[in-house]
């Protein structure tokens, strides 16, 4: 049986924000999941784990190890002779992008979950988007995975979006507003569906903490506390984020009863604008708080989403520590800065209570966080039935239609 060769595409591993990677790994696990189940052998190129040597890595998730292709970028070039460099045909093990894309079968792309869009700036919006102009050059058929179409604002962006998504095979989004949205702009199309985040089915080990306290996990996003990219409130928060975080940090650690667990999920050795570990020690050490816990420097979103599994109740900005905690069956109060998440959690899985930070004032956020607590037990019997049906069945359809991608 000839071997299937797969180009997943904007689908980082070696990076510090561990939503991205969840993603990456989820992709990685359902697909080999999937042709395995069928005896079908597959190859994988990710032209953007963030490796840059062209050699084969693995990556390890519980009990199985896959190993991947890279490509030849080297850091130390400029910009010209790297591009040029990318586009020639190299020995051994050292691909270029051309090649890769020649010898595709299919180009699978996640977007890095919430990046086809320009809520982030145009430049990436861009190097997002490379990967389908790259498809159409090459006559090569790509999908676009789960992952949040939009907005948009740029018309010229939004046309050059639309343009992709035009000449998909599929689209796959994991919320209904992105499905909205893909319908209102481009009516006459049908391959679009429906899914969810594809980090609901990231594989871990659940964890456990001691009894006699209520674990509650806050997660802050870096981004959010240094106002964004641009430093100046770039996501239109309605209060001071970093103010506000301490308000949510002294509530419950004015409950008696709760451990209190700062827990971040982009995680890098250095101070940047978007290290929330940086964030979390800070706060650690201005609290100095006997119950108040510093969650480990996660090595993979395998150890947070397992770390996670086992506190109590969860608020989080950053997407992939809420779906890690609904995931697993914790209570949680996603806080929003954009529309994936209302999309998402709101619309796609019913799912109350969602902070709106762009909407919502302290007193507001404050109310819902506290109210969702009070009543977590019964958040969890409705976590567990969502899981069970609306997550069960995406999952159920999202197979199929992988397995009619992929296995003609």
């Amino acid at each position: 049986m000839k071997t299937l060769r797969i180009l997943l595409a904007n689908a980082p591993l070696k990076n510090g924000n561990l939503g991205c990677v969840a993603l990456s790994l989820s992709a990685l696990y359902l697909l080999d999941k999937l042709l395995t189940e069928n005896g079908q052998e597959a190859s994988y190129c990710l032209p953007d784990s963030g490796w840059r040597d062209g050699k084969s890595h693995s990556c390890s998730l519980p009990g199985k190890e896959i190993t991947y292709d890279t490509l030849v970028w080297p850091q130390e070039m400029h910009l010209t002779a790297r591009l040029k460099h990318m586009m020639r045909v190299v020995r051994g093990h050292e691909r270029s992008l051309a090649e890769v894309f020649r010898q595709a079968d299919m180009v699978l792309d996640l977007g890095q979950g919430d990046s086809f869009s320009d809520i982030y700036g145009a430049q990436r919006f861009r190097q997002i988007d490379r990967i389908h102009r790259l498809a159409r050059k090459y006559h090569k058929p790509y999908c676009l995975l789960p992952q949040t179409i939009g907005p948009f604002r740029s018309e010229a962006l939004k046309e050059e979006a639309l343009k992709s998504l035009r000449h998909s095979q599929t689209v796959m989004v994991r919320d209904r507003q992105s499905y909205d949205y893909v319908r209102r702009e481009l009516p006459d199309m049908d391959r679009v569906e429906e899914f969810t985040d594809l980090a609901f089915w990231l594989p871990y080990t659940r964890q456990s903490f001691a009894d006699g306290h209520c674990h509650v996990g806050i997660n802050i996003s870096a981004l959010l506390w240094n106002g964004g990219y641009e430093r100046n409130n770039q996501f239109g928060l309605k209060e001071d984020y970093p103010a506000l975080m301490r308000s949510i940090i002294d509530a419950f650690l004015d409950k008696t009863d709760c451990q209190v667990h700062l827990v971040p999920h982009v995680v890098h050795g250095e101070r940047n604008i978007e290290n929330d570990y940086a964030v979390c020690y800070d706060l650690a050490n201005e609290y100095k708080h006997p119950r108040l816990t510093l969650a480990p420097l996660f090595l993979s979103p395998v150890d947070a989403k397992s770390y996670i599994s086992g506190l109590d109740f969860f608020v989080g900005a950053r997407m992939h520590a809420t779906i890690a905690a609904f995931s697993s069956g914790v209570p949680v109060v996603p806080t929003a800065y954009s529309r994936k998440f209302g999309g998402l959690f709101c619309d796609s899985l019913q799912y109350a209570y969602v902070a709106d930070l762009q909407q919502q004032n302290r007193e507001q956020t404050l109310d819902i966080i506290l109210q969702a607590y009070s009543q977590r037990d019964s958040l969890k019997g409705q976590i567990q039935q969502t899981l069970a049906t609306t997550v069960k069945d995406k999952e159920v359809l999202l197979t199929e239609r992988l397995r009619s991608l992929l296995l003609k």
